[in-house]
């Protein structure tokens, strides 16, 4: 896994909503370690919303 990719290196995914919501992950890098878990429980839950409307097509 690459750690030093930036946002503007990383593929997309195909997806806007998915590339929305992880975008928050390129600023991991600058946050302490104490600051990740609430930016990774908001990015989770993002991806689980976006993955319950695609099972409600």
């Amino acid at each position: 896994m690459d750690t030093e990719r930036s946002p503007e290196t990383a593929p997309g995914t195909g997806d806007p909503r998915v590339d929305e919501a992880i975008e928050p992950l390129a600023a991991l890098a600058e946050l302490p370690l104490a600051e990740h878990p609430p930016v990774l429980e908001a990015v989770h839950d993002r991806l689980r919303e976006i993955l319950g409307e695609l099972g409600e097509r």
